[in-house]
This record gives C-alpha cells, sequence and structure tokens, in this order.
C-alpha cells in the first residue's frame, strides 16, 4: 500500500506526460535506439512507454539531473512536441532555482519571464502583414525551430497558454507546429508579426528569416509611399 501523502517527483510526471503522448512508431524506434542499453529478453517485454522510461531509469540511461539523453532520443523520434516539453521543463527546473528579473532575461537574450511586461494587442492582422507570413510560409515551416520561439511570444502574450498547447499538440512534428503557428499568428494582430520577427532573433537565432520578413514589410510599404 502506498504511504500516505505519497507524491511523484515533477520528473517522474514529465515522463509519464512523454509517456502517454508515444505512438507504437515511436515505440518501435525507441526499442532499436536501446538495443545496446537493454538486454533483448527484457527489451520484447516492454510494452509501454512508462515500462520503457522505467526500465531506462534502473540503468541510469536517464537521469532526472540530464535530461540529454531522453532528448536525444525524442529527437530520433521525431517528435518535436516532446522535445518541447524537455526543454519548458528545463528551463522550469532553473527558474525555480534561480529566478532572474525580466531586465536580466532580455540582457542576456532570452524572452522575458511569463507573467511580464505590456500584454500584446490583439486583433486581426493586416493584410501586409498576413500576405508577407503567406509569401515565406514555405521557408517558416521548414526552417522555424518552433521550440525556440514559442517561449517568446508566450511571455509577450502574443500566444496564450490554451493556444500554445494547441500548437503542440498538432502531431508531433516541428513542421507540424510551424503550420499551427502560422495558422494563429494572423489572429493575433500586427503586434503578432513583430514579435515573430524579435523571436526568430532572439530565440531561435534565425536572423535570415527575420531579416527576410522585415525586408518584405520595409519594401512593401516602400512601394506603398
Amino acid at each position: 500500500m502506498a504511504a500516505a501523502g505519497f507524491r511523484v517527483s515533477p520528473f517522474r510526471k514529465l515522463l509519464n506526460k512523454i509517456a502517454d503522448n508515444l505512438t507504437d512508431r515511436d515505440m518501435t524506434t525507441l526499442k532499436f535506439l536501446c538495443e545496446d542499453k537493454i538486454p533483448k529478453a527484457i527489451l520484447s517485454g516492454i510494452s509501454d512507454g512508462k515500462a520503457m522510461f522505467a526500465e531506462l531509469l534502473s540503468r541510469r540511461v536517464i537521469l532526472d539531473g540530464d535530461l540529454t539523453a531522453l532528448e536525444d532520443l525524442l529527437q530520433e523520434c521525431n517528435r518535436e512536441d516532446l522535445v518541447y516539453l524537455l526543454e519548458k521543463f528545463r528551463e522550469e527546473t532553473v527558474d525555480r532555482r534561480q529566478a532572474p528579473s525580466n531586465g536580466e532575461h532580455q540582457a542576456a537574450g532570452m524572452a522575458p519571464r511569463r507573467g511580464g511586461g505590456t500584454a500584446a494587442v490583439v486583433g486581426s492582422m493586416s493584410e501586409l502583414h498576413r500576405s508577407i507570413l503567406r509569401d515565406h510560409r514555405a521557408t517558416l515551416v521548414s526552417d522555424m525551430h518552433t521550440r525556440h520561439v514559442l517561449p517568446y511570444l508566450l511571455a509577450t502574450g502574443i500566444l496564450t497558454d490554451r493556444l500554445e498547447a494547441e500548437i503542440i499538440n498538432t502531431g508531433g512534428s516541428r513542421q507540424a507546429m510551424n503550420e499551427a503557428l502560422l495558422q494563429v499568428l494572423p489572429t493575433r494582430g500586427d503586434q503578432a508579426f513583430r514579435e515573430l520577427c524579435t523571436a526568430l532573433r532572439t530565440g531561435s537565432q534565425q536572423n535570415y528569416l527575420a531579416d527576410a520578413l522585415e525586408q518584405a514589410e520595409n519594401s512593401a510599404q516602400g512601394l506603398d509611399r
């Protein structure tokens, strides 16, 4: 019988959440990747993600204090949505240990912490900015590093927790998350376009994407005058 007041650690909760979202294909990939880590006789008896993670924990392949191995496994499964959950957990763990001010975050080139700053103006995006996003859609879907862009957009109020969750739960791949984000942004006002450019520079370090969007904006505005 479980002891009274037993609490599951945040790391175990994370593992359970990830395990619940693994597909049969993910499990096949994980078993292949773990053939050199878990004896074949044991591996063949593992039927779900929770059992897999329990075995990897017991063998110290994945550790609470070191998420690198788990991140590598999830990336091999092409589960960008689960990698994003892992990175959020890592950032929240750091925040709990040392919580710098918003100014310190911005000075370091990071997104301000959630809840800080001025709420973004939300509304219909102008046709100019919608058109620019449409014209660059293929490149953004292919290249944008969603997991580095979303935290900034969430912190600046462009995205809500609900919208972030909907984007994460769109199918697992980075491209699917990018598609979902580009569907949401036009509903979040012109500020969303500007914050996306900032997120591409300071969050994902993809200056070439931000440059392309801003140059298209400047060219269009020049033609309008």
